[in-house]
């Protein structure tokens, strides 16, 4: 088995194998629920794509637990891929059969299929692929002793690595070849191997790959007899990880590298200090397989200092930890039959070494040795089976304890997700109250223009009658009356046009207050993100009187139409736009509160839009005279004036198969601490009461729906930008 996960995982002998797998054990995830939820997609759907990706998860899913059953369902996989004609999915679903043959240790399906799908991704061709289907082929190759075929495909496969110039790949095949040479016990090939990966690995300064392949150089270390180097090597890879805060089963698992080198050593005592530095990291990190791992051997350095008490000990943890892993039901016979036989052959080893010092003395002592060495193994299985009765009831405490805190878990969690839906509904209100207010002010310009050329009207209707009664009807007379029935004219054309303004603003205020159908429609991205740009700017007008900033848009007029959901992408740009204006106003706030007796800060203002009809109120700088001071240094009489211009900026932009949105603003940036964190639910830098946290990170997710991705770069005091990048297709 452990020559199957050398083949799989191209030969991972380091920590890392320990930590996935001793990490899978300590998991516990409801995968019933999950299975059943594919089967009855199975059962029910219609569509060969979905088909297709449902079949391939349950195979996934049963690859781990069922070569048999995921070979079957990857079969049918395959005959849905040829069926429609999907070369890529084909070679999928052969690459997937392959490595459940190879779980089977079933080499030869394995290889079959390897080899066809490197046939297909070389036809495609798919470069990354391909070059891990040869890697797999030379590792089976490998496990066969078959060397000339394994030097011939890792070959291939590097040809192809180096052709993409995927370093980290590189850096895998390497590391590769370095374990096969090291199984071959070409030690110092294997050691140039490794090293040529290590520099790799420096070189794109990824610490996770170079602590991977230092751990492989350490192990070839410890196999030559170099146990000092070995040591040497595994303090440097601890170091790495005590500089980047790795988890505790990481170290937990290195450590126990550690003891294993010194027990080589022969240093048995700080093994054992390494040992039980493993199981504490275990513990703090709930991995019970690296603890059942530190006791098996802790186990091994008591026996070998003869301290068999301390054995048995380290025995009985190892053996209830082990069944615990495997079978709940059946743990407490299978530990105390394991445990009693363990210890019972331990002090059998121990009597009968006693009894042969015994007999070398005096020979008249035999039969009283035997029966001394009766009653003392009846009294020590008598006193372990005691003890193993008193820990299954102790864990039997344990186990209602912990089903407790199940319950409560489950409770709190029930309260956390009501939580996060009235969260979320806030958020959605908040939105629409901005909405709202923005789009208020729009319709208040229309209806302004309407209700004034109205009142307009009805005074040259008046004129007119009055012109048109007068006796005699003169020339002159007549004219004036058509005049003013032209001036009428024009007035009822701007009351239709100003009136049509205004359906067209309620008509987007029905759209965008409309549910979601889930569907997407094409859609102008260029008319969209113009129409949130005018809701935005007005309802922070409406909100805050002392709001202003100017903005700017370039639009790419050969996007055209593309298939989104527009409430979904509406609500994005929405948020972004509105979260740039107030980062400038801000910003220009707080400018004018640090400037002398407040002014610079009107300097900042500008019109948002043409048919803005609110007033408002301008400084008018006056000229003041020459100063005497040298250029750039202010005299104490000179008012210092900051010339900022708060400004955001909306542009798009058609790649080969994308579309760009691009929203910037000058406000005062983000800063660089927590960057990394804007887009996770409930954070915000708002006051209480004025944020939910929950606008970028439903942005997020909304971009991410259409297949596409959103990308923040900001510089404190220039500004910020969030680029939105969606597919055309």
């Amino acid at each position: 088995m452990k020559n199957l996960f050398h083949v799989v995982m191209f030969q991972f002998r380091t920590w890392y194998l320990s930590c996935l797998f001793l990490g899978i054990c300590t998991i516990s995830i409801a995968q019933s629920t999950y299975l059943d939820s594919l089967l009855q997609i199975l059962e029910i759907e219609k569509d060969e794509m979905e088909l297709l990706r449902t079949y391939t998860r349950v195979g996934h899913f049963y690859q781990d637990n069922s070569d048999a059953k995921a070979i079957e369902f990857y079969k049918e996989a395959l005959a849905i891929s040829e069926q429609l004609d999907i070369p890529v999915r084909i070679a999928n679903s052969h690459y997937n059969m392959a490595y459940s043959y190879l779980i089977k240790s079933d080499f030869d399906d394995a290889l079959d299929h390897y080899l066809q799908s490197a046939r297909v991704y070389e036809e495609i061709p798919d470069s990354f692929r391909l070059a891990n289907a040869l890697m797999s082929v030379a590792n089976i190759y490998s496990e066969n002793n078959d060397y000339p075929k394994t030097e011939e495909y890792h070959a291939r496969a590097q040809t192809i690595v180096e052709g993409v110039r995927d370093t980290f790949l590189l850096s895998e095949l390497l590391n590769s070849r370095g374990v096969l040479y090291d199984r071959q016990e070409k030690f110092e090939e294997a050691l140039t191997y490794f090293q040529r990966a290590y520099d790799l690995a420096v070189s794109v300064n990824a610490d996770d790959l170079v602590s991977y392949t230092l751990s492989n150089m350490a192990l070839t270390y410890k196999r030559q007899g170099r146990s000092e180097k070995a040591l040497e090597i595994f303090n440097q890879v601890l170091d790495i990880f005590e500089q980047s805060e790795y988890p505790p089963y990481v170290y937990a698992s290195i450590h126990n590298n550690i003891g294993s080198t010194y027990a080589q050593m022969k240093q048995y005592s700080k093994a054992r200090e390494a040992f039980d530095l493993s199981i504490q990291y275990a513990e703090q990190a709930n991995a019970p397989g690296i603890i059942m791992e530190g006791h098996k051997k802790l186990a091994e350095l008591y026996g070998n200092s003869r301290n068999f008490e301390n054995q048995a000990n380290s025995l009985t943890k190892y053996y209830s930890l082990k069944d615990s892993l495997f079978s709940i039901e059946s743990k407490n016979t299978i530990v105390q039959l394991e445990a009693d036989y363990q210890i019972e052959q331990k002090n059998f080893e121990l009597l009968k070494q006693e009894a042969e010092i015994t007999r070398q003395k005096s020979q008249r002592n035999i039969f009283l040795i035997i029966s001394s060495s009766a009653v003392i193994l009846l009294l020590a299985l008598a006193f372990f089976y005691r003890r193993i009765r008193k820990s299954n009831a102790l864990l039997k405490d344990k186990n209602t304890l912990i089903n407790q805190q199940n319950d409560e878990l489950e409770h709190t969690l029930n309260d956390l997700k009501s939580t996060q839906t009235q969260l979320i509904q806030s958020e959605k209100m908040a939105s629409l109250g901005e909405l709202t207010a923005g789009i208020a002010h729009e319709i208040q310009n229309p209806l302004n223009f309407v209700n004034n050329f109205s009142e307009v009207s009805g005074e040259l209707l008046d004129e007119a009658l009055e012109e048109l009664t007068s006796t005699p009807l003169s020339k002159q007379r007549l004219d004036e009356a058509k005049d003013i029935l032209g001036d009428l004219k024009q007035n009822l054309e701007k009351i239709h046009h100003h009136g049509g303004r205004a359906d067209s603003i309620v008509k987007g205020m029905l759209q965008h207050s409309r549910t979601s159908s889930g569907e997407k429609e094409p859609t102008d991205i260029n008319e969209l993100a113009d129409e949130y740009l005018r809701l935005a700017y007005h309802g922070l007008r409406a909100k805050d009187p002392t709001f202003n900033a100017s903005f700017e848009t370039n639009f790419d007029e050969s996007i055209g139409k593309i298939n989104v959901i527009p409430q979904d992408i509406g609500r994005v740009l929405l948020n972004l736009i509105t979260n740039a204006f107030q980062a400038v106003h801000e910003k220009s706030s707080s400018l004018r509160a640090d400037s002398p007796s407040g002014v610079g800060g009107e300097q900042g203002k500008s019109a948002g839009f043409p048919d803005d009809t609110r007033e408002e109120k301008r400084v008018e700088s006056a000229s003041l005279p020459s100063s005497p001071y040298p250029k750039g240094m202010p005299s104490r009489d000179t008012v210092i004036i900051y010339d900022y211009q708060p400004k955001v900026t909306i542009s798009t932009q058609r790649l080969n198969n994308s579309t760009t949105i691009t929203i910037q603003d000058n406000g005062p940036g983000i800063p660089d601490s927590i960057k990394d964190k804007i887009f996770q639910p409930f954070f915000t830098t708002k006051p209480t009461g004025q944020g939910t946290g929950l606008g970028l990170s439903l942005s997020y997710d909304i971009i991410k729906a259409h297949g596409g991705e959103i990308q923040l770069q900001s510089q404190a005091n220039e500004g910020t930008t969030f680029t939105i990048t969606l597919p055309i297709s």
